[in-house]
């Protein structure tokens, strides 16, 4: 039998993502989140504002870990200017991360960091079938279809623009796109950003995969 195509927990290191030192827009919406200032253009991401709600910081920090970790860029001095995650097959990948919500407020995250495109508004809607199958799937190939199923089903026409804007930087940097999408009970929520921060410490390096991170 096939085993399931599954990251376990202790397999994912400390993550630079994490790292309270760092700079790196999911630090900087996670904290507009827990303190929104309303207006002026600092409206929390309606994502952040659930991950903030649901406790699941560490949750969203464990699956970029694995799906997207930090390589430094060294400077003039030995310490690094930047961190990137390099496509991990070439460039053309992008990471596509599914939070969903279980039965009874549970989360399970899923992803990939093989995605051969962007995410594009779907005239299928997100339904529980589309989410079974990210649930069973069993392999690369399998969990990657299911997920870009889901971003497609999740993301709507207003993320266009800022979906094109960061495909443009990761392409400049040679870095991976990030798409995060929420299935939750009460509704769905997206956000996309190119893999970069400003930290002092590499993350595990990880090749591909794509599966469930636990």
């Amino acid at each position: 039998m096939t085993k399931p195509n599954t990251r376990p927990r202790q397999l994912v290191s400390l993550s630079s993502w994490a790292d309270p030192s760092i700079e790196n827009d999911f630090t900087h919406e996670l904290q507009l989140a827990s303190n929104p200032v309303h207006g002026y253009g600092l409206d929390p991401n309606s994502a952040f504002s659930y991950i903030n709600s649901k406790k699941l910081h560490c949750a969203l920090f464990r699956g970029l870990d694995a799906f997207a970790p930090l390589h430094p860029v060294p400077g003039f001095e030995p310490a690094p200017l930047l961190y990137f995650s390099p496509p991990p097959s070439g460039s053309g990948n992008r990471v596509g991360l599914v939070i969903t919500e279980e039965a009874g407020g549970a989360h399970r995250i899923f992803g990939t960091n093989i995605l051969h495109r962007a995410p594009s508004p779907s005239a299928r809607p997100l339904t529980s079938d589309l989410l079974s199958k990210l649930r069973t799937s069993v392999n690369h190939s399998d969990t990657t279809s299911a997920v870009l199923s889901v971003l497609d089903a999740i993301v709507d026409e207003g993320w266009c623009a800022a979906i094109c804007q960061v495909e443009r930087e990761a392409e400049r940097f040679r870095t991976m796109p990030i798409f995060v999408a929420i299935a939750a009970t009460g509704g769905s929520h997206f956000y996309c950003t190119s893999a970069h921060a400003h930290g002092p410490r590499q993350s595990r390096f990880a090749l591909e995969f794509a599966g469930e991170v636990r």
